[in-house]
């Protein structure tokens, strides 16, 4: 796996369509692109709060008749939701600018010939969403730090088998490495 870190440079000529956090505006546009399908907009990039696995099962919910749409967005509300930017056309693409490349992980990480890799990889990154949470900090910057440490490390030695502990668990080894 590898990890790309760019710049952006977007110029005045982008259709650039920013979301403030959760609004009805966000509301309607998540609802559009989910039933719908496709792009449903004409915007070069969008910036907003990221619709993650909880978003979508609130947004589901209200779909199925499950919530109201307050009772939807109180819920969305309470969700601590990360922002992306997405680029939707090569005009916005070409504001990127590649500044690093570096690869994360040890390649393939196997365990009497069964593949683990992903397994270990959402392990990592639950692992880091609760630390990103419990600090109240950005996720790339508890990642950055993270990986530096002896816990990933072992984390990446399958035969140690911590991957295979709760992610709290290994939040605790973690939080003792660090004392």
């Amino acid at each position: 796996m590898f990890i790309y870190e760019f710049t952006v440079e977007l110029t005045n000529d982008l259709r650039i369509k920013k979301f403030n956090g959760v609004s009805d505006e966000w509301f309607d546009f998540i609802l559009q692109n989910r039933t719908v399908g496709g792009t449903q907009h004409f915007f070069d990039v969008v910036q907003g709060p990221v619709a993650n696995d909880k978003t979508t099962r609130t947004i589901s919910g209200f779909i199925e008749g499950i919530y109201t749409r307050a009772e939807a967005m109180q819920r969305l509300t309470y969700n601590k939701l990360n922002d992306q930017v997405s680029f939707h056309t090569e005009k916005a693409i070409r504001t990127l600018k590649l500044n690093n490349k570096r690869k994360i992980g040890k390649g393939r990480l196997t365990l009497n010939g069964q593949d683990l890799t992903l397994d270990i990889m959402f392990k990592i990154e639950r692992i880091v969403t609760l630390l990103s949470e419990k600090r109240n900090c950005p996720f790339d910057d508890v990642y950055r730090e993270f990986v530096l440490s002896k816990t990933y490390q072992t984390l990446q030695n399958t035969a140690s088998m911590l991957w295979a502990e709760s992610s709290e668990y290994i939040i605790d080894e973690y939080d003792k490495e660090r004392q």
